[in-house]
């Protein structure tokens, strides 16, 4: 699927962004639009899937977005906004962002984060759900469904991502990465959401193949979910090292505003409160001031309404010490994955706790039926 090759642009994106120079986040910036002549193989570019949002009017949370930033192509003039040193103040009805206030290493990681929280994340979830919402009984009539659905996955995971783990530019690797840091896999194993999600991508293939609509929506919504974990991970690793680290470093206040963006209109659909907490302790220029906790707070008591759980989300692991750091432990007294971490001390004390419903628990597909989706 073409759409798998676009993560080496992701690649391209990812090794100027680092440099911090502003020739380098240029080209970066041609690579996402395409000015640079190479769409990597894909026929189009990541711009591009910004622009098509406005295509996918099935997707309920992409009504969401367009919704709380008030606009169909948020995603684009957000990255816009940051390679160009501006505000979205005039553009944007919430969560509103002024780049002036960080510096040039900081405004390339929010390029490099935001095109993979921002426009990949939302435009695989609008296919997902659009998939679920177009479902026919007749499976013969599902060929462009199934043909939606491919580039989901081709999307989510990427040409060059292996599942040992490794390798990779897209969401896929990303929930890998943080799933280690969380306590949740060993490095190098496949992210036990990962493992959930393509449980549910090749299971949806073959009721589309048959037909079966009746769970598509139920089955969209739980990828959703499981694909917000490592965007609350990333966002949350970000906030400790600059407030518990006492880190100034440009770089993670880009990156902290891009999981940020890219979480803002779920947790505003939690409520108004915990979203203005997100916005005054992670946007640019805030983040260096902002508390960790309260930050961790905020995303708990949204839990359950993004449909995760404390042991989807785990804690963050001091590897040196086999415990959890200070203040970052999972909620619900959730401990490390069965083997993750030999000879683990123990946990602070637990907060939030997860009701039972709410408890991670392996992905049992229903028997496909057949009918439009509902």
């Amino acid at each position: 699927n073409a759409y798998a090759s676009l993560d080496l642009d992701m690649r391209e994106i990812e090794s100027l962004a680092v440099t911090g120079n502003k020739q380098d986040l240029l080209t970066a910036w041609d690579v996402y639009s395409g000015a640079d002549g190479d769409s990597g193989g894909s026929g189009f570019t990541l711009e591009d899937l910004a622009a098509a949002v406005g295509d996918l009017d099935g997707s309920e949370t992409l009504k969401l977005y367009k919704d709380f930033y008030g606009m169909t192509d948020y995603s684009d003039k957000w990255l816009q906004a940051a390679f160009n040193e501006e505000s979205t103040e005039s553009s944007f009805s919430n969560g509103k962002v002024d780049f002036t206030k960080l510096d040039l290493e900081g405004r390339s990681a929010a390029v490099q984060h935001g095109i993979r929280a921002m426009v990949i994340w939302g435009y695989i979830v609008g296919l997902v759900e659009k998939t679920a919402d177009d479902c026919l009984w007749d499976a013969n009539d599902n060929a462009d469904k199934i043909k939606m659905w491919d580039s989901a996955v081709a999307l989510y995971v990427g040409s060059t991502a292996r599942k040992s783990g490794v390798g990779g530019h897209l969401l896929y690797t990303l929930a890998n990465e943080e799933c280690y840091h969380f306590g949740r896999c060993k490095k190098g194993e496949e992210a036990p959401v990962n493992k959930y999600i393509m449980d549910k991508f090749a299971k949806v293939k073959l009721y589309l193949d048959i037909g079966g609509c009746s769970n598509l929506k139920n089955d969209a919504r739980d990828i959703k979910s499981l694909m917000t974990v490592p965007l609350i991970q990333a966002a949350s690793r970000a906030m400790y090292t600059i407030d518990k680290e006492d880190s100034t470093d440009g770089a993670l206040q880009g990156e902290a505003a891009a999981y940020a963006a890219a979480l803002l209109p779920l947790i505003h659909q939690c409520g108004a409160g915990n979203s203005k907490i997100i916005e005054a302790d992670m946007l640019p220029g805030k983040s260096v001031s902002g508390s960790y906790e309260v930050v961790k707070a905020a995303f708990e008591r949204c839990y359950e309404k993004l449909g995760v759980s404390c042991e989807d989300v785990g804690g963050l692991v001091d590897f040196s010490k086999k415990q959890y750091k200070r203040g970052a432990q999972a909620c619900g007294g959730v401990m490390p994955g069965q083997g993750v971490i030999e000879g683990f001390v123990g946990s602070f004390p637990a907060q939030s706790p997860t009701p039972e419903s709410q408890k991670s628990q392996p992905y049992q597909p229903a028997a496909p039926t057949s009918g439009k989706a509902q």
